[in-house]
């Protein structure tokens, strides 16, 4: 006989305890009983180096999904971005720079996140690092959606996503 896992610990194994508390957050329950299979889930990452100085929404290369027509069982995607060890940086030694960081589905913003650094430089042992996590839940549709991350800097700021951390764009495919 099969150990086979309960919906809720094969969940935490495959997005882990951040996603887990999105749901929560969403309103949405995976029932006990639910079937957890990896048709269910899109995913999407990138370590490749980027950064944007634009003041309006840039694509971010890599994190792109296209979530599938609605079904009897498939009605909505819980939707996640995670953008983790990012900084942004300034030339203006007043202004505190920041972040934004946008989830689109078929081209329109659905959700955003973003950070300012605590000030225009980093203190001794403070990297100014900061991630950012966006999650929205959104219904399937009669036609494919696509999904895009994407980011732009504030107050003048160049925002970088290095390769110290890989940031992802995942959606889990639920009732």
């Amino acid at each position: 006989m099969k150990n086979r896992l309960s919906p809720k610990t094969a969940f935490l194994r495959i997005f882990g305890t951040a996603a887990l508390v999105s749901i929560a957050v969403t309103g949405i329950a995976l029932a006990q009983d639910a079937e957890l299979s990896p048709a269910n889930y899109l995913y999407a990452s990138t370590s490749t180096p980027q950064q944007t100085s634009s003041v309006i929404g840039v694509n971010i290369t890599g994190l792109t999904l296209t979530l599938p027509i609605m079904g009897p069982v498939l009605q909505h995607a819980l939707i996640t971005l995670d953008i983790p060890y990012t900084y942004a940086s300034s030339s203006s030694s007043v202004l505190q720079p920041g972040g934004l960081f946008f989830v689109q589905v078929g081209g329109v913003t659905v959700n955003m996140a973003g950070f300012s650094a605590d000030g225009s430089t980093p203190s001794t042992g403070n990297t100014g690092r900061r991630s950012s996590v966006v999650t929205i839940r959104v219904p399937l549709t009669a036609n494919a959606q696509t999904v895009q991350a994407q980011f732009a800097g504030v107050r003048g700021a160049t925002v970088v996503l290095d390769n110290l951390a890989t940031s992802t764009l995942s959606a889990l495919l639920v009732r």
